[in-house]
């Protein structure tokens, strides 16, 4: 069983590629000036079948440029989520330009999860 924590910018096919095992033949990471890609499928599977645990904040990461979620926990199938953070008030973090800021000294918003180790069936 495992638990991860995982942060990545917005790159296309890799939330999938995490969350599902691969990378649909639609997303974007497959095509190149309208050549498909996606015989290549079978290279990029992955065996974690990992989920994401929390609900999707607002965002993990904000500044007067860039706003989005670059943090993820993600956890196997043997975890269960018992307790996640709720998301933070964007009014906290959004009075001033960006992070870090007085409220919250790193660039990225934090996110928690408590797990429970589900016994082997």
């Amino acid at each position: 069983s495992s638990g991860i924590n995982a942060e990545w910018p917005l790159r296309p096919g890799f939330h999938d590629y995490m969350t599902l095992s691969y990378v649909p033949q639609e997303n974007e990471l497959w095509w190149v000036e309208e050549r498909c890609y996606s015989s290549l499928s079978p290279l990029l599977h992955n065996p974690l079948q990992v989920r994401v645990c929390r609900g999707t904040p607002e965002y993990t990461n904000y500044t007067e440029d860039y706003k989005n979620i670059l943090d993820y926990i993600l956890a196997s199938k043997h975890l269960k989520v018992v307790q996640d953070t709720p998301p933070h008030p964007s009014e906290l973090f959004a009075s001033e330009v960006a992070l870090p800021n007085s409220i919250f000294p790193s660039d990225h918003l934090p996110i928690v999860t408590d797990f429970c180790l589900l016994a082997r069936q």
